[in-house]
């Protein structure tokens, strides 16, 4: 086997590692989800100057990580790409981080390995995550800070036992929590949660945004979230491609109208994209386009 599947890290290479691409599936009675492995999505890896025993790492995998991302799934924990969750072992040995990256909530990518030394979880993941237990540390979804037994909120917005609330220290975090109780400033669980202070690569207003959307996602049947938005849009995308790259191009400037921006977005090819469409309206300067002539613009019109 070797390292396809899970969520591998970036910056070096792990002595061993497993991973895998697990199925995140809504359950009817529950208001979570199930976590389910499968057989063909995994990966597992040791090389040469591993110092520990594979039988320990999967063990550990069985014992501490599965349970505890089972858990963090049935609080509907996962679904953004931020969603990012890091799991320590006691000893230091090991370490594991998922997140749903661009799914939306179908799968979680899971990618455990072994450190070469034993650190514990970096302050800059902690500054940007808070503590659900001695070893572990989750992007949104955490509990915001709390000062003593009551935690400092502002609430936005609540409907049902979702409640959108404004929380953290320096009041730097936007959060969809279920359950809460205004009486003691507590709550059942928390859905999710951006943080915008200035530890966090998130603006206030990006913050506000992933919440609501969040939020929106959890009252109203109608809202289509952002990210399920993204991926839609990717499939279809997709699918014009396929059918030819020059026409799908001169489709999505003619009619969809898509700017540089937005093409650069769907990983289209620049150059490509804007020798198949020249212009937003093929060189029509019709009576239905004439403000797109060269050297004309809508105040001629008017």
């Amino acid at each position: 086997m070797s390292h396809e599947w899970g969520n591998y890290p970036q910056n070096f290479t792990p002595k061993m590692y497993w991973g895998a691409r697990a199925i995140l599936e809504r359950e009817s009675d529950r208001p979570g989800k199930a976590l389910y492995l499968v057989s063909d999505r995994q990966s597992f890896e040791q090389l040469d100057g591993s110092r520990m025993d594979p039988n320990v790492f999967l063990d550990w995998i069985n014992t501490k990580v599965l349970p505890e991302l089972r858990r963090f799934a049935r609080e509907n924990r996962f679904y953004m790409w931020s969603d990012l969750v890091t799991i320590q072992s006691e000893e230091g040995s090991f370490m594991c981080q998922a997140t749903p990256k661009n799914s939306g909530g179908e799968y979680l990518y899971i990618g455990c390995w072994e450190l070469e030394q034993p650190p514990t979880i970096m302050l800059s993941q902690l500054q940007q995550s808070h503590t659900l237990n001695d070893r572990t540390a989750f992007g949104p979804g955490q509990d915001c800070d709390k000062e003593g037994d009551k935690v400092q909120y502002t609430l936005i917005m609540e409907e049902g036992p979702c409640a959108l609330i404004l929380c953290g220290e320096g009041m730097t975090q936007y959060a969809v929590v279920h359950g809460l109780d205004k009486e003691t400033g507590n709550w059942d669980w928390t859905c999710c949660c951006y943080d915008f202070g200035k530890f966090s690569a998130l603006t206030k207003a990006e913050a506000l945004f992933k919440a609501l959307d969040y939020y929106l996602m959890w009252t109203n049947e109608k809202h289509i979230s952002w990210a399920r938005m993204s991926e839609i849009a990717a499939v279809l995308k997709d699918g014009l491609l396929e059918d030819g790259i020059e026409e799908a191009c001169r489709y999505m400037a003619d009619v969809a109208e898509l700017s540089d921006s937005e093409a650069e977005y769907f990983g289209l090819d620049m150059e490509q994209y804007r020798d198949a469409a020249p212009s937003s309206t093929g060189s029509d300067y019709s009576p239905s386009n004439p403000w797109n002539a060269p050297g004309m613009s809508v105040s001629d019109f008017i």
